[in-house]
């Protein structure tokens, strides 16, 4: 129920209907540290602002739309600081955690296997919660971005050429990849794909564990290695658009209604948060690989095919151990 809800407000993560698994595993963790998270970072801020709203306008219905307001207001200035100090380093250490855990969970008994995928589900999905919130940031700049720029310039270039040619996450993925692609011996290549699939092999298309991840898919890394043998590099199409952004940041500086200062301390505000749209998705899935790993393996022991455990409940799978 919850995730065909969700799925209506991000169809991006939410393509298909939860597994059983999914919803009985990693859901419950969801919905506790995204209440933790609200409460935290925009409830407390939401309650207090609304309330000297409320005292000053003595409206009720005031108060409840500007607090709300303010604290997010707040949060587009603070969330980047927060993900940079807090809640990516957490989120880092936790994965550090849990490939420990994995190591240790192949010669784990079966119920050390459960406590230890269950404890890295709950760590992982704590950075997942906690970074997916930080879109608040970067896309919330962007929306800000494109509502105001009518009004700060009168140029016809779109507001999205000012916010191209970035390298983030995605990027440097792909450029390893083509890296990869263009080497001709054999053997270098397959090392160098390993390390690229460690790097970036927890890639997926869904919030759901019951995807495989792009480290699970030989065929499609293969696919892939093909396409990008045959394309220019990555780092070349970076450049050609960051040279074109800076064309047309020098254009629309041009038609500016506001001063220029203000301009760019605007843009460079909006700029520094666009990287955030795409390492975001990188961070959060790093960890399901092993988390898959783990679970496949728990369902060979409980004699489960390799997709059957992921049409189980949680409960269902620790009461056969």
């Amino acid at each position: 129920m919850f995730r065909e809800k969700v799925r209506l407000l991000n169809p991006e993560w939410f393509r298909d209907p939860s597994s059983q698994l999914e919803s009985t595993l990693r859901t419950p963790y969801i919905l506790k540290f995204g209440i933790s998270l609200f409460l935290r970072r925009l409830g407390f801020k939401w309650f207090a602002s609304g309330l000297v709203i409320w005292i000053i306008s003595n409206n009720i219905f005031i108060s409840i739309i500007l607090g709300f307001l303010t604290s997010l207001i707040f949060e587009l200035f603070t969330l980047k600081k927060y993900y940079e100090n807090k809640a990516l380093p957490k989120h880092l250490k936790n994965f550090e955690q849990i490939k420990v855990l994995f190591e240790e969970s192949k010669i784990s008994s079966n119920s050390e296997l459960i406590k230890i995928i269950d404890n890295s589900v709950r760590v992982s999905t704590w950075g997942l919660v906690n970074i997916t919130y930080v879109g608040v940031s970067a896309w919330g700049w962007e929306i800000f971005f494109k509502i105001l720029y009518p009004f700060v310039t009168s140029s016809k270039i779109h507001y999205s050429n000012l916010l191209i040619g970035f390298k983030n996450k995605a990027t440097d993925s792909d450029q390893m990849l083509w890296d990869v692609a263009q080497k001709k011996d054999k053997e270098n290549q397959k090392i160098k794909l390993e390390e690229y699939l460690s790097e970036f092999g927890s890639k997926v298309d869904d919030l759901e564990i019951s995807k495989p991840t792009l480290r699970e898919q030989p065929n499609l890394v293969k696919k892939l290695l093909e396409l990008y043998s045959e394309t220019e590099s990555p780092a070349k199409l970076i450049k050609e658009q960051q040279n074109k952004r800076d064309m047309d940041i020098q254009s629309v500086s041009k038609n500016l209604k506001i001063p220029k200062r203000l301009f760019y301390l605007l843009l460079k505000k909006v700029q520094e948060n666009v990287a955030l749209r795409e390492d975001r998705r990188y961070y959060q899935f790093i960890a399901d690989y092993y988390i898959r790993v783990m679970l496949i393996d728990l369902g060979k022991r409980l004699s489960l095919k390799e997709n059957e455990i992921f049409t189980k409940s949680w409960d269902n799978i620790k009461s056969k151990t």
